[in-house]
């Protein structure tokens, strides 16, 4: 979940330089009040409104007092109320404030909850902010926790101070919600409490200020232009955002554009209806400010450029190594000039007279929006294309398809960028002879010189789990193409898979983080980490004003996914048929989260870092990644149910080469890349078949050989090199690697 990540990902910055959880988590609520106090803003003119109706209502109201006849007591009520335009369900205004606090206070509760490196932690006299703070000692088993009370009284001194001019329901609601989150948060952690308590003595602040700016005259001015009355005429005053809503949408679009050959439309939506969303609503707050239509479309057209150029303009400052100068400041100092721009122009626009934005403005928001909308469409109707695999099955016998509740569970996990380990010895001087040794112990089936088909993820797992060569997509979608998502409709709707399925195999898809890996709908069950962002989302979030907080929320959510990948894979026990279960575990490859001992590595981007000054940091993580293999494989053997697990990667790593020119590539590199790991466990099965060269293309035609005597046609074993400029330029290197 984004809030919670986000969140986070403030507590983590102001950690870093406050070095005090505690204090962190105060100045967090400080920003939580912050960004809300727009949205009560609106919320106490909307109330005011109500007010103000009831107070006019109430002499006719008081005069109804003594009709005795109900039926028609209610019938002139109802006329009022009419007349007023006023509905009963407005009564319930009052709980805006609170609707509107929910969703950070959920979002803090998961949050503080489960943040480890708070437990043991003090603060003051909380000697433990992990844990209620228990500060009033009754004896040695009983305690009182005082700051749930501390809370509790603000909450009513707050509600008791502000509510003075408000009905008896409004102030019963104020009390009963305090008395509630007494309940609620009173044996939780200090940590949640102490952010709910400052939350609360910062709206006295917030409260304070907003009392003194919503007044009688302003509403009455607000309610006189209908700006709060959504009906036709508010349809008509954000009219003149249309241009504003063009281009803030444009930079998503331009960013899909200039990724569309590995980005599937539908993971653009959340962000579109999002940045709709955020767009509409700032404008329209800042025209309450402004009272100026021009105004506030100005300072939207600021905003949006302001907030997605920002990403761009750190990354040229890094290429350019400007951080590296003589004047580092600058560098450190771009987000208080970008924030610092805003609000010099939100005080410029404030004291200046607007009358009419120019037209220029207007064209080019149409222009920016029409030119990438049509490079899109352009670009989908020249290459429509059947998105159907294609192939020869290669002397494929008919398949058994008899269903057997007695077949084995089946478990094929990816461990990405695996390196063989020849390669591990002469690149790294690294002997993974106890892995292999633990493996052969177990009964796995090591092939020593085992090779991938081809070197690139999105290309090796279509290829092995459709047990056959896809060098047809270099004649279907031309050499030079860098389109990934015929190769991935290929890898979703996988033979493999389908095979299982008509064998009565229910399938189960881990989700990695990773594009094509991330999700596939075609599987019977996703798990994983629900609430990691994919490398698009990452991508495109660290091209905007969010980037500084996009690294931790990365490091974080990366972590936490292999980890909880690891952890979930032998914990699939609710299902009771055989079952594929399909694990893409994004490591050993980089970015390098973990060292040898699993603590956290600092990383701020995903990347494939394969220069020789990360080659420690590569090993660190292989022999992490090995412990936890180790540990899921001996969880895996316990289980009573037959079971088959082939650990494989999909490649190897990329460290040899001088001049690392993927489009013409040294035998070093041809080598490390192709050499892969693939240990496959039979259940103590006869393992005619394997053999050391095996390639992972052959590697289901052999399993399906043993399991479910098939008679596949074992394939030649052959490996095809291709760059990320021309990933479908293959060129076979099978002779180099036999040399």
């Amino acid at each position: 979940m984004f809030l919670i990540e986000f969140l986070r990902a403030i507590l983590d910055t102001v950690f870093d330089i406050t070095g005090s959880y505690g204090w962190s988590i105060i100045v967090l609520s400080l920003v939580v009040t912050l960004l809300m106090l727009p949205l009560f803003w609106i919320a106490e003119m909307i109330q005011s409104r109500e007010r103000r109706r009831k107070l006019k209502m109430l002499p006719a109201l008081e005069q109804l007092k003594d009709v005795s006849n109900k039926q028609e007591k209610y019938f002139y009520t109802k006329t009022i109320y009419r007349q007023h335009q006023y509905a009963p369900l407005y009564a319930l205004s009052g709980l805006l404030g609170l609707v509107i606090q929910i969703p950070f206070f959920i979002a803090a509760y998961w949050m503080l909850i489960k943040y480890t490196p708070i437990e043991g932690v003090s603060f003051g006299p909380i000697k433990d902010l992990s844990q209620a703070d228990g500060l009033i000692l009754l004896s040695n088993e009983w305690s009182i926790n005082l700051l749930p009370f501390v809370m509790t009284s603000v909450n009513l001194i707050s509600g008791y101070w502000f509510a003075k001019e408000k009905d008896k329901n409004e102030q019963l609601q104020l009390i009963v919600i305090a008395l509630v989150f007494l309940v609620l948060l009173y044996d939780l952690s200090s940590a949640l409490v102490l952010f709910w308590t400052m939350n609360s003595v910062f709206s006295i602040v917030k409260n304070g200020f907003i009392k003194n700016t919503v007044n009688d005259e302003l509403v009455e001015k607000i309610l006189a232009s209908k700006v709060i009355k959504w009906s036709s005429s508010q349809i008509k005053i954000l009219l003149p955002f249309w241009y504003v809503l063009l281009f803030s949408i444009f930079p998503i679009l331009s960013f899909y554009y200039n990724n569309i050959e590995q980005v599937l439309f539908n993971q653009l939506i959340p962000f579109l209806l999002i940045i709709l969303l955020l767009t509409l609503i700032s404008s329209s707050i800042a025209r309450l400010i402004f009272q100026n239509t021009q105004k506030a479309i100005l300072l939207g057209l600021i905003g949006v450029a302001l907030f997605f150029s920002y990403g761009y303009v750190f990354h040229f400052i890094i290429e350019m190594n400007l951080d590296q100068m003589e004047s580092p400041m600058l560098f450190m100092l771009i987000p208080y000039i970008y924030v610092g721009t805003f609000l010099l122009s939100f005080f410029f626009l404030l004291k200046s007279k607007v009358k009419r934005i120019s037209n220029v403005i207007q064209v080019f928001s149409v222009c920016l929006f029409l030119i990438v909308v049509v490079k899109i469409i352009s670009y989908n109707l020249y290459h429509s294309i059947n998105y159907v695999a294609e192939g020869d099955h290669n002397g494929d016998t008919e398949l058994n398809y008899e269903k057997n509740a007695k077949y084995p569970d089946i478990y094929f996990i990816v461990l990405d960028g695996y390196a063989n380990a020849q390669i591990l010895q002469e690149v790294h001087d690294f002997n993974n002879i106890d892995f292999e040794n633990f493996l052969k112990k177990k009964g796995f089936y090591v092939a020593s010189e085992s090779r991938s088909n081809y070197v690139q993820t999105f290309l090796s797992l279509p290829a092995t789990l459709n047990m056959e060569y896809i060098n047809y997509l270099s004649k279907k979608l031309g050499k030079k193409s860098k389109d990934t998502k015929l190769a991935n409709e290929i890898f979703w709707n996988n033979k493999v898979m389908k095979y299982l399925k008509n064998k009565g195999y229910k399938t189960v898809h881990f989700k990695s983080g990773w594009m094509a890996t991330d999700y596939n709908a075609n599987a019977d069950f996703n798990l994983g980490q629900k609430d990691y962002f994919d490398d698009f989302s990452i991508t495109f979030l660290q091209t905007t004003l969010l980037n500084p907080f996009i690294g931790k929320i990365l490091k974080t959510g990366y972590r936490e996914n292999i980890l909880n990948t690891f952890d979930k894979l032998a914990n699939i026990d609710d299902i009771k048929e055989p079952k594929f279960v399909f694990a893409h575990i994004v490591s050993p490859h980089p970015p390098y989260a973990f060292d040898e001992y699993g603590n956290a590595n600092d990383f701020s981007k995903l990347d494939n870092d394969w220069s020789n000054d990360s080659k420690k940091e590569y090993i660190g993580q292989l022999k992490f990644t090995n412990y936890k293999t180790k540990i899921l494989v001996e969880q895996l053997l316990k289980k009573k149910k037959e079971t088959v697990i082939i650990l494989q990667s999909d490649h190897g790593s990329a460290f040899t080469g001088h001049n690392k020119d993927w489009n013409h590539p040294e035998n070093a590199l041809i080598r490390e890349r192709s050499l892969i790991l693939n240990a496959i466990f039979l259940n103590n099965k006869n393992i005619e078949g394997l053999y050391a060269e095996i390639s992972s293309v052959n590697t289901f035609r052999v399993v399906f050989n043993n399991i479910f005597n098939e008679k596949f046609q074992i394939l030649n074993d052959s490996t095809y090199f291709s760059s990320y400029e021309s990933p479908y330029n293959f060129i076979n290197v099978t002779d180099k690697l036999l040399e």
